[in-house]
């Protein structure tokens, strides 16, 4: 660590002799600037030779003086940054409640720092506030001074939990119990405190370790199993398959420099929005009177020099604006809103190319099947594990841990205002007007402060994360493009035989798959922390809602924190054991669920264990529905628009379910949508013909499938069932056009959502509307059933 050189960058006597003192070093005897610098290079220097280097178990608590103090030691503190665990921010209780807000966000801004530089995600539950001094503070007045601290340290710390993350204590009152061989009820919370911290930081970097480790077994399980899944099949087969498959993938990739443009000019356009929003704020007439106002009891004093006093106005015109620009940032979250929305975007498309690639590969993996053209892919063609693997994403750092205002407003305008100070200081003394002096001086420098091209560096500040999350996106998709080139590349020009590479390849799969799995139950059981506790669930045997082959579904309650009463929900029990071979699958499973949070989407509340005897079962909680749609249709005449005896309302509320239903659709079409909604298999009269094929397909298998139940939820019947044969044959009908039909005796449904249903389930996959589209329409034909039922 090196700060030497940041030394000269002072040229300020009273920084130099404050950052002296927070560092402890004497400036008795020093007359100049150049004396003060030279003591403190040989000071550190010294320093430097003579540290101590704790051993690798060892866990050293590094005591430093505050934030804000002095540049050098924020310096030193940012350099510690990268290898803490957590940090504790120790607080003067009597001190007007402590909290010097400016401090804490400078903090922050470190460790922030960090994160972006070093691409790792550092989560503000590392962190404790210890409330020192505590019982100095007058008994009539702890509560008061209680939420006074946690209201103050909410508005500068991200998800802050007041109940673990802050400690009031006395230091002086355990220093006097451990005289006596005793600890103090707040000394152990302490001790607690820094335990759970270091733990914390200590899961958060196994986790980042984790996900890559389980990543890079994927792809060896993935290749491994392309390898000996192709060797079988004919090899004209193979390289015609490969390179159709190559040539998807060029087009891919020739795809994503309009795409790369798409998303730097949504940045671009995001940036200049919230930059213009800011100028515009900075420059109206109600700011600039609130900016230039200044009592007596703001303005500086006058120090004993015109430079040291000078220095202090300057301060104080930066803080105002600081404090202001962070007052209208509460109020209207334009960063926030702006950097989450952008962030959000660059997932997306980053999950929907990824998706691309995740299908393709679901080719690459079919081998013999295929190759026929007629023949479905049946759901035993790929086992669990492998639709697993083909659905394991790729990971992307994405900043999310530390997001709040960036409170380092740049020092714009202050040079214009530092030559007007020293013109003023001629022509008119500070002393005989401050409020006067100081308004004129606020003027000035909101000229200059309030201008875009000075304020861009700020803004582009605030969103930097999403610059980050960009560029992360940008780099990493033609790395993935170029990885699944490269495979088909080698499967094309294997010559091997089958025997040959069965031996070489199956060895490695089997044990990446074997680690992979021991992996998975390690990570269940060390690193990822269940969302939920056993203790806040509570469900009876005999309150079952259903039974399948992988687990059983109970009815029963959860307690949510801050909530008085508990939840209805529905839980999930798994029938079998946690372990080696299921907890892959279970990992999978989650996964996908915390991916989907949308109004229209099953709630996942989340994951949770629970122990019977030797055994460890794995439990899903989720949001408790009434009852089953096709069941509520189905089983009510009245609730079946295509029956003559239904209601009135009926065809509004069937239309108004399916705006939904293509609603939530199109939200997972957002996400990862191959990881989400495609595998190779499904209930026959619900597959796509080109699923059917085993060809490469998208999103748009869902749409013949939404298609498909747009029919059944109109006529309150399964669809299809007139077609006979078994699965091959039913097949084979599907292949050749059939398709549901209207059913005689029924209402016709509206001519647009007949339309709708047709272009739905073409055979042509481009030829049908993406769910955007779907909802568009719907959305109409729900307005125009809206608009009849008023009219009678």
């Amino acid at each position: 660590m090196s700060v030497l050189p940041d030394i000269d960058k002072i040229d300020d006597i009273v920084e130099m002799a404050t950052t002296m003192a927070s560092l402890k070093i004497s400036a008795k005897g020093l007359k100049t600037l150049d004396e003060m610098k030279q003591r403190v290079k040989e000071t550190l220097r010294f320093e430097k030779k003579s540290s101590w280097t704790a051993k690798e178990e060892d866990i050293v608590i590094v005591d430093s003086p505050g934030i804000g103090e002095s540049a050098i030691m924020d310096d030193i503190v940012k350099a510690y940054l990268p290898e803490a665990f957590a940090f504790i921010y120790v607080i003067n209780s009597v001190n007007a409640g402590g909290i010097q807000k400016d401090r804490v966000e400078k903090l922050f801004e470190h460790a922030r720092q960090v994160s972006l530089d070093k691409q790792r995600e550092s989560s503000s539950n590392c962190a404790l506030f210890v409330c020192n001094k505590w019982e100095q503070v007058p008994s009539g007045e702890t509560d008061e001074v209680r939420n006074h601290i946690v209201r103050k340290l909410a508005q500068c710390w991200p998800s802050l939990d007041s109940e673990s993350q802050i400690i009031y204590m006395s230091a002086t009152d355990a220093i006097k119990a451990q005289e006596f061989g005793a600890v103090t009820k707040e000394f152990g919370e302490l001790m607690n405190g820094i335990k759970s911290m270091v733990l914390k930081s200590i899961e958060s970097r196994l986790q980042i370790q984790w996900r890559w480790l389980d990543y890079l077994l994927a792809r060896i399980a993935y290749h491994t199993k392309a390898f000996m899944r192709n060797s079988s099949e004919d090899r004209e087969n193979v390289i015609a398959r490969m390179k159709l498959i190559t040539d998807r993938l060029h087009s891919i990739e020739r795809q994503q420099g309009s795409v790369k443009k798409e998303l730097e000019t949504f940045l671009e356009n995001r940036t200049n929005n919230a930059l213009s929003a800011l100028s515009k704020y900075l420059k109206s007439p109600e700011f600039k009177e609130k900016f230039s106002s200044w009592t007596l009891d703001d303005v500086p004093n006058t120090e004993e020099s015109w430079e040291v006093t000078k220095n202090y106005i300057q301060k104080a015109l930066l803080r105002r604006l600081q404090e202001r620009i962070e007052e209208w940032e509460e109020k209207n979250h334009v960063f926030s809103d702006a950097r989450s929305s952008l962030i959000r975007y660059f997932q997306e498309r980053f999950s929907y190319v990824e998706g691309q690639l995740r299908t393709l590969e679901s080719s690459v993996l079919a081998g013999n099947a295929a190759s026929s053209v007629s023949g479905p892919l049946a759901s035993e063609d790929f086992s669990v594990a492998e639709k697993v693997l083909i659905g394991v994403t790729s990971p992307i750092w994405v900043p999310v841990g530390l997001v709040v205002l960036v409170v380092s407003v740049p020092v714009v305008g202050a040079l214009p205002v530092k030559e007007k100070l020293e013109d003023w200081n001629r022509t008119r003394k500070y002393e005989k007007d401050k409020c006067g002096y100081m308004a004129k001086a606020s003027q000035e420098y909101l000229k200059e402060a309030a201008e875009e091209q000075h304020l861009k560096s700020f803004v582009e500040e605030q969103l930097k994360e999403a610059q980050v999350c960009l560029h992360q996106v940008l780099h990493r998709i033609p790395q993935l493009i170029d990885e699944d080139k490269m495979l088909c590349k080698q499967l094309r020009e294997e010559n091997r035989s089958k025997k040959e590479i069965e031996d070489f390849y199956e060895p490695l799969h089997d044990k990446s798959v074997q680690l992979r799995d021991e992996m998975a139950l390690f990570g269940i059981k060390e690193v990822r922390i269940m969302d939920i506790s056993c203790n806040d669930l509570e469900w009876q045997d005999d309150a079952r809602l259903g039974t399948g082959a992988f687990a059983t579904v109970y009815r029963g309650t959860l307690k949510i924190r801050g909530d008085d009463k508990p939840v209805d929900v529905a839980v999930k029990v798994w029938n079998e054991e946690l372990n080696d071979a299921t907890a892959s699958g279970f990992l999978s499973e989650t996964e996908i669920l915390r991916k989907l949070s949308y109004p229209f989407i099953v709630k996942f509340y989340g994951a949770a264990l629970r122990k019977e005897g030797n055994q460890l079962k794995a439990i899903l909680v989720m949001e408790l529905c009434k009852e089953n749609l096709m069941k509520h249709i189905f089983d009510d005449k009245s609730n079946i628009p295509g029956e003559s005896s239904s209601s009135v309302t009926a065809t509004r509320d069937v239309i108004g379910w399916a705006k939904q239903i293509s609603d939530a659709l199109e939200y997972i079409h957002r996400q990862e949508a191959k990881a989400i909604t495609g595998t190779m298999a499904g209930t026959p009269m619900y597959l796509a013909p080109e699923v059917i094929k085993s060809c490469m397909y998208d999103y748009k298998a869902d749409v013949y499938s939404f298609g498909i139940m747009l029919w059944e939820m109109w006529y309150g019947k399964r669809a299809l069932i007139d077609v006979g044969g078994d699965v091959k044959e039913f097949y084979d009908k599907v292949l050749e056009g059939a398709r549901p039909a209207h059913v005689e005796a029924s209402n016709k449904p509206p001519t647009g959502l007949h339309d709708l249903m047709q272009h739905c389930w073409n055979i042509k996959p481009d030829d049908r509307p993406d769910a955007a589209k779907c909802y568009k329409k719907l959305t109409q034909l729900y307005q125009d059933a809206e608009h009849h039922l008023r009219k009678h």
